[in-house]
């Protein structure tokens, strides 16, 4: 009796430590795709809920759950800080959580939250912006600016965002943590230039995307010609 009473002890001890170290691993695994592929999915974080809704590319991936974007991002070492909305509605800034895994960014924010029964409706995506090309598919960059997921640049709010409401030091915060090359930073010349990718991720340019700080402009550039996209 006295063995068998040890034996449970010791597993109902396992049991627990597992529960208290890894507390991210309960749950509905919440996973999007990265920005250049579309199969290759990162997990943000866990749901309770047992829906997780995903978009055609992905990308995108829809969560209900009762903790906060704080408590999220205490459950994720790739948490690296926060980013703005710059399109949020009625003169007010939101954020979202920014993580960054393999030379990837992605984001996690509070898309609605329901008073009565506490839970918060969460929107997870890979973090990108859209280029439309005449003639062309999408091409999608890696971009410090959320919500432009779901539209596309040029517009004016990016201008705004990238040129007067960020330093060229931010941006270089965050694309020197690509290590694979992806980003090229001229810190001379305050130019960023980026790779990009088609939507369906089939193809891939090579720093055909510049963000020309210095002169307050988005160049597209591919195959020698460049094409002013957008600026002040």
């Amino acid at each position: 009796m006295k063995k068998l009473l040890i034996i449970l002890s010791a597993a109902l001890s396992a049991a627990f430590s597992v529960f208290v170290i890894y507390p991210h691993y309960i749950g509905i695994p919440v996973s999007v795709s990265r920005w250049d592929e579309q199969h290759d999915f990162y997990e943000i974080c866990r749901a309770e809920d047992l829906t997780v809704q995903k978009d055609s590319t992905y990308r995108t991936a829809c969560f209900e759950s009762g903790k906060s974007l704080s408590k999220l991002a205490g459950q994720n070492e790739d948490y690296v800080g926060r980013i703005r909305d710059p399109y949020a509605t009625g003169g007010t800034f939101t954020v979202a959580n920014l993580y960054f895994h393999d030379n990837a960014y992605y984001i996690l924010y509070d898309f609605g939250s329901d008073t009565d029964n506490g839970m918060h409706t969460y929107m997870a995506q890979a973090l990108y912006c859209k280029v439309s090309l005449s003639g062309e598919y999408d091409r999608y960059v890696p971009f410090p600016m959320w919500a432009v997921g779901f539209g596309h640049i040029p517009n004016d709010d990016a201008v705004e965002e990238i040129f007067e409401n960020l330093t060229f030091e931010e941006l270089c915060e965050f694309y020197e943590r690509f290590t694979d090359g992806t980003a090229e930073i001229y810190y001379e010349n305050q130019k960023i230039k980026v790779d990009a990718c088609d939507m369906f991720a089939e193809e891939k340019y090579s720093k055909v995307f510049c963000i020309d700080y210095k002169n307050g402009r988005f160049v597209w550039d591919e195959g020698g010609e460049e094409e002013v996209i957008l600026g002040i």
